[in-house]
C-alpha cells in the first residue's frame, strides 16, 4: 500500500469517527447505587466526594453541579442528595446496601431559593428496552420527575418490592420510544431512590395499576416504620 493511499484512508477513518463512536455509546451503570467508593472531604465531616460515591452519576442542584454528597445523615432544611449505607438503617431497607435520598429543601447556592435537587446519567437505553423501573417508598405517588433527553417520562406504580426490607414499591414508565437511543436520564424531585431497571416486560395496563393502588395504601399503612438516622444541625 503507498502512502498516498494510506493517507487517505487515515482521513477517511478519522472523518468516519465520530459516527462510530456515536454508535458505541455506554450503557447505564451504577443503577442501584451499590459501586460507590467514600472518599472524605477535609474539614467536612457529613459528605464525601460525588463522583467516587456515585459512578456515572452526576447530582445538581438547579443548575449548580455538586461535587458531594452526604453520607449516611440528612439534611434539617436544605436540599440534599445523601447516599445510606452500607445496611443503614438495615439491609435490604429498598434493595442492596446502599440507597438514595434526595431532599427538597433551601438551595445551597442560593437562586432559586427552594429546590429539589437533580440526578443525572448520560447513557444507552438497551434496543429491546420496554419500561423503567425504580424502588421508592410511596405508595400513592411517585416522588421524582423522571426524564430521557428531557422528555418526560409517565409513571405509573407496579406494585410492592418483595426483595426488600422496608416500604419499598416499584414505579416505572413507558420508555420503548427511547429503546436504541442515548441520551440524558434525570430523576428530579424528593425521596428514597434506588435500584433502577430498565425492563423489557411493558408497563401494565392503567387499570391495572388502579386496582393495585388500595393495596399498596394498606401496606404502606400497616407497616412503615421510621428511619433512624442522624440529621445535619
Amino acid at each position: 500500500m503507498n502512502r498516498i493511499t494510506t493517507k487517505l484512508l487515515t482521513l477517511l477513518l478519522g472523518w468516519a469517527s465520530p459516527t462510530i463512536q456515536s454508535y458505541g455509546q455506554s450503557p447505564f451503570q451504577n443503577l442501584d447505587f451499590e459501586d460507590g467508593v467514600f472518599i472524605s472531604i477535609p474539614g467536612d465531616p457529613y459528605g464525601v466526594r460525588f463522583g467516587p460515591a456515585m459512578p456515572g452519576w452526576t447530582g445538581s442542584y438547579a443548575t449548580n453541579v455538586t461535587g458531594r454528597i452526604t453520607y449516611n445523615t440528612l439534611s434539617l432544611g436544605t436540599a440534599k442528595i445523601s447516599i445510606l449505607g452500607p445496611d443503614n438503617p438495615a439491609a435490604n431497607r429498598l434493595h442492596g446496601h446502599y440507597y438514595l435520598v434526595l431532599q427538597y429543601g433551601s438551595n445551597p447556592y442560593g437562586v432559586p431559593p427552594q429546590i429539589s435537587p437533580s440526578l443525572v446519567q448520560t447513557g444507552m437505553i438497551h434496543a429491546t428496552a420496554r419500561s423503567i423501573r425504580f424502588y421508592s417508598t410511596s405508595p400513592l405517588s411517585s416522588p421524582f420527575l423522571v426524564s430521557f433527553h428531557e422528555q418526560p417520562i409517565g409513571l405509573s406504580l407496579f406494585g410492592p418490592a418483595t426483595d426488600a426490607n422496608g416500604e419499598a414499591y416499584i414505579w416505572g414508565g413507558d420508555i420503548s420510544a427511547f429503546a436504541g437511543r442515548t441520551g440524558r436520564l434525570r430523576f428530579n424531585g424528593s425521596g428514597f431512590l434506588d435500584y433502577i431497571q430498565f425492563s423489557p416486560t411493558p408497563i401494565p395496563e392503567p387499570s391495572v395499576a388502579m386496582m393495585l393502588a388500595p393495596g399498596m395504601l394498606l401496606l404502606f399503612l400497616r407497616h412503615r416504620s421510621p428511619i433512624r438516622l442522624e440529621s445535619l444541625p
